[in-house]
């Protein structure tokens, strides 16, 4: 009997069949299109005497994809592979046959610097992400690096073709609290204000820093963006969303401190790895985490995926976050979550990060339905 081949074979076919010897350029390929196993694939067809493969982190680079070398009968060609990280990248020079940018989007005007000048030579590049940037200087290293699209499969064409998972995204929309509870202290004395007057406080004080070309305008940004990922409202309804879900969980926080008042179970920049790896093997049903483990990471029988804090996605962030649910499995339609803060800023962030879904599936309900 004939084994059938699924969407991601079939993908991998393509790519081998279709692109040229040594191929310079750009892939953009959905999260979980077996973007790794594809460069595999095209060093054994193309056989580069040398390869420098550039990843997002440590563990990638030191782990992972040396094991997807003999995962994929292609251990002889490991000792032709040097990994690094992209927070490394400007210091590596010489010359390579291949150079492979994975996750191109993590590319930088410091760290591409030496492929720029000249001191890192190539035969070739292919950079790959799941999520096109919309950064204009991202774009405009890509055209000095002459690194045009190759191909490309969208977020959406992957579910359609059954590359990824079909999904249930959902937005909690949600009110600032009005309730004067907070207190204020200041050096004659304090009052006490609400959830939404410092919000409206930070947010007044960015539009007029803005609108008069002030300096000032990254610094209050930050404050106006700081008391939306601490939002007090954001947290409550994270806490209601979890008393509710059922099912293998996770939940992408703002910062660390919100991560583990959330969970017992975290993985972030401040911790080991022990908890995402019992998640990984299925020994624990929830996590909380932060940036780490967004990126990179497979994730079986994800059940609910929830997003405290979308970005505007022009790197792909959210959006590499919410397909780490979307592991095509039997059956599984996982619930995509955000956790929105009405008449906010956050709304635009929202809307930005859904631009990559389809917006037909998209269910809006309010806290006070949960």
């Amino acid at each position: 009997m004939i084994e059938k081949k699924d969407a991601r074979d079939l993908l991998l076919e393509e790519l081998v069949t279709k692109l040229p010897k040594n191929p310079h350029g750009r892939l953009l390929l959905a999260p979980r299109s077996a973007k790794t196993r594809i460069m595999i694939e095209l060093i054994k067809r193309d056989n580069p005497n040398s390869v420098l493969w550039i990843t997002p982190s440590r563990k990638l680079a030191n782990e992972d994809i040396y094991s997807e070398f003999d995962k994929w009968n292609a251990s002889s060609y490991k000792n032709r592979v040097k990994t690094n990280t992209y927070r490394s990248l400007e210091k590596e020079s010489g010359y390579f046959d291949w150079i492979i940018l994975d996750e191109e989007q993590a590319l930088t005007e410091l760290n591409s610097e030496n492929l720029l000048c000249g001191k890192l030579k190539y035969g070739n590049i292919i950079s790959m992400t799941g999520t096109n940037t919309k950064h204009y200087h991202k774009n405009k290293i890509y055209d000095a690096l002459n690194l045009n699209v190759l191909h490309t499969v969208t977020i959406n064409q992957a579910v359609n073709e059954e590359i990824l998972s079909d999904y249930l995204p959902f937005v909690v929309s949600c009110d600032l609290n009005r309730s004067k509870d907070i207190k204020i202290e200041y050096k004659n004395g304090s009052f006490y204000s609400s959830e939404y007057d410092q919000y409206m406080f930070h947010h007044n004080r960015t539009e007029n820093a803005i609108s008069i070309g002030s300096s000032a305008v990254k610094k209050f940004s930050m404050a106006r963006l700081n008391a939306i990922k601490n939002s007090p409202t954001k947290i409550r309804v994270a806490k209601k969303l979890l008393s509710k879900v059922t099912g293998r969980t996770i939940i992408f926080c703002p910062t660390i401190k919100i991560a583990q008042e959330l969970c017992k179970n975290t993985y972030h920049s401040k911790t080991n790895d022990k908890d995402l790896k019992k998640f990984i093997n299925q020994k624990i049903d929830i996590i909380s985490m932060v940036n780490s483990g967004g990126t990179g990471y497979t994730y079986n029988n994800v059940k609910n995926l929830i997003i405290m804090q979308a970005d505007s996605d022009s790197n792909g962030l959210t959006s590499q976050k919410v397909c780490r649910a979307l592991l095509k499995e039997d059956g599984k339609i996982p619930n995509v979550i955000f956790i929105m803060l009405n008449n906010t800023k956050d709304v635009v962030w929202v809307e930005k990060a859904l631009q990559r879904f389809d917006s037909s599936k998209i269910n809006y309900i309010k806290e006070e339905e949960l």
